[in-house]
């Protein structure tokens, strides 16, 4: 079985985290690839391009939904044979529509990493692999699990390591150190997973360091990067150490949680008039509704 995991960017200089996540955690299978596109590009050149695979498995968002079933309903027109895997946030908690489409064939709900894994190695027997939606005779199938992959398992991975490194100073680079939130907001899917794991930190440092190398855009996935202080003071004498002419940085902090030590670390060591440096704190006043 011949896998290939994509996206569709919403735009060219963004990159895809998740799909090189899973890359890198199954490349040793030597049966899976990646590749990424853009909204911009027609259904039918995306499918063209998408030819050769068993599996095609899409990372799906709110921003590529509609120009993903489009490619899928041009890839099952070109070669019906070929399976349609989705996945992510837009399809994970209202999956039964997308199911139901003649284009789709599985979903993983949820956290990717273990349900991708074992249906690699269980494909095309996928009965047991959880949080996998699935089709089989006009049955809809669904076996739900609560599953939470170990961080610790990306210890020595870099996401970008299969990329060109000249190719990743004009796109936007995004790092991922923790998941889950803890706080309830409704309008946020973060509030779901309301127990913060963090990722090894000597490896959340590794990549950053080759992120501030090689790129100039970097920006933080962490749904509330100054949950705790020790973490976030630390992250920040690590750009300040490193840091090179040029680097952005993109964080998502909610304004009243911010610890007045965080509030003193900034004015104390961020020089206001650093040229080569930019601090971009997106989401500076968030509004919670919390349960």
């Amino acid at each position: 079985m011949k896998v290939l995991l994509t996206t569709l960017n919403s735009k060219y200089i963004h990159l895809n985290l998740a799909i090189r996540l899973l890359y890198a955690l199954n490349k040793h299978r030597g049966n899976v690839d990646w590749q990424e596109f853009t909204i911009k590009e027609k259904a039918e050149d995306i499918a063209a391009r998408c030819m050769g695979y068993e599996v095609i498995a899409f990372s799906c968002y709110i921003w590529n939904i509609t120009q993903t079933l489009a490619v899928a309903r041009r890839i099952k027109a070109l070669h019906p044979e070929v399976k349609i895997l989705l996945g992510g946030p837009e399809v994970s908690y209202e999956y039964d529509d997308f199911i139901a489409l003649p284009e789709v064939d599985f979903i993983i709900v949820g956290e990717g990493e273990i349900p991708f894994g074992l249906f690699m190695d269980h494909y095309p027997d996928v009965s047991k692999v959880p949080n996998l939606v699935y089709k089989a005779e006009e049955i809809v199938h669904f076996f739900p699990a609560q599953l939470n992959f170990d961080l610790e398992n990306y210890a020595g991975v870099n996401p970008y390591i299969h990329d060109k490194p000249e190719d990743l100073f004009n796109k936007v680079c995004y790092i991922e150190t923790s998941r889950g939130c803890p706080y309830k907001c409704e309008f946020c899917l973060a509030s779901l997973d309301n127990k913060v794991r963090f990722l090894p930190i000597e490896d959340i440092k590794s990549n950053l360091l080759y992120l501030m190398e090689h790129g100039r855009v970097i920006k933080f996935l962490d749904r509330t990067f100054n949950v705790k202080k020790d973490f976030t003071i630390d992250i920040f004498q690590f750009i300040l150490k490193h840091h090179r002419p040029g680097n952005i940085f993109q964080f998502e902090i909610t304004a009243d949680i911010v610890h007045p030590e965080i509030v003193a670390f900034i004015l104390e060591h961020v020089p206001k008039d650093c040229s080569d440096l930019k601090l971009v704190f997106k989401r500076s006043i968030r509004k919670r509704i919390c349960k």
